[in-house]
């Protein structure tokens, strides 16, 4: 019910516009560390990533995942979010070796091999040996899109045509392969709605450190 809520929120914000996030669930914006997703299995997928691979989100069992859902031709959120997945990794220093960023393709109109490796060099994150763009075909997209309850075609942004509004936000996905929570945060600050709490990278920062620690509690 939790899951199914957080994620109904995000559609409704997708569709209102991509740089919308949810509000926090904590009294105040401080103390946000994404909404809670219990301990579902994440769907599987398979898909191409920019360097022309096969891979799969079970691929990455054991260890911590951020997902998220962009378009490589953005010039705005999704840039962003993959500059604060860029900042995460280089905070976790040793530890970004236990860790992974995949970003899903959600325009059908930019989903060739060329147009995640062009939006992956764009933003930065071609040296980053944990990043993971992943394309397909619509038949193969689609499926991922609604497993994960994502609004990928939501049509053009209003002052952008080449670019698709989409859900925003990030799942982080635990060790085991297991959906824990999604995390949606502003990157554009409105006047009568201030953000005052975290960034994206401290949250994830925060989250992947939880799950490391659970993870030596087990043992």
């Amino acid at each position: 019910m939790v899951a199914a809520l957080a994620i109904t929120v995000a559609l409704g914000a997708a569709a209102a516009g991509p740089m919308l996030r949810q509000r926090a669930t904590t009294p105040t914006d401080a103390g946000y560390l994404g909404t809670e997703l219990g301990m579902e299995n994440a769907p599987n997928f398979r898909l191409m990533d920019q360097r022309g691979e096969s891979v799969g989100l079970s691929d990455f069992r054991g260890k911590a995942v951020a997902l998220a859902f962009l378009d490589p031709q953005c010039t705005d959120a999704c840039p962003l979010t993959a500059a604060q997945f860029r900042l995460t990794a280089q905070a976790l220093g040793d530890r970004a070796a236990d860790a992974v960023f995949i970003a899903i393709n959600v325009n059908i109109q930019a989903a060739s091999l060329a147009d995640v490796q062009d939006a992956t060099e764009k933003w930065g994150n071609g040296e980053m040996p944990n990043w993971y763009f992943l394309t397909g075909s619509p038949p193969e997209l689609r499926p991922v899109w609604d497993a994960y309850h994502v609004a990928a075609e939501a049509g053009p942004k209003p002052d952008k045509p080449n670019e698709q509004m989409h859900t925003p936000g990030v799942f982080l996905i635990d060790q085991a392969g297991r959906r824990r929570w999604y995390v949606s945060i502003p990157f554009a600050h409105a006047a009568t709605d201030p953000w005052d709490g975290p960034s994206l990278n401290q949250v994830i920062e925060t989250r992947f450190r939880q799950l490391w620690q659970e993870e030596r509690s087990e043992r």
